[in-house]
């Protein structure tokens, strides 16, 4: 399976669309490689590429807390 086939996987759990508010058409429509409307969904993308090109959890940890402060600012 594929890093692109893990994220499809992910946006067809029906928690994913309970937790995002994002309905099925638009969680079909989010690609892996481009902007996301959501933080939940920027974390899956994030731990996904980046863990698929063998980085550390904790480097993987990092960019995602990262990720988060960016956006309260």
């Amino acid at each position: 399976m594929n890093k692109n086939e893990i994220f499809r996987k992910f946006m067809q759990n029906p928690l994913i669309k309970e937790k995002t508010g994002l309905t099925e058409l638009q969680l079909q429509s989010i690609s892996l490689f481009n902007d996301t409307p959501n933080r939940l969904i920027d974390v899956i993308k994030t731990t996904i590429l980046n863990l698929e090109s063998d980085q550390s959890i904790d480097s993987v940890a990092r960019k995602i807390n990262q990720s988060f402060k960016r956006e309260t600012i």
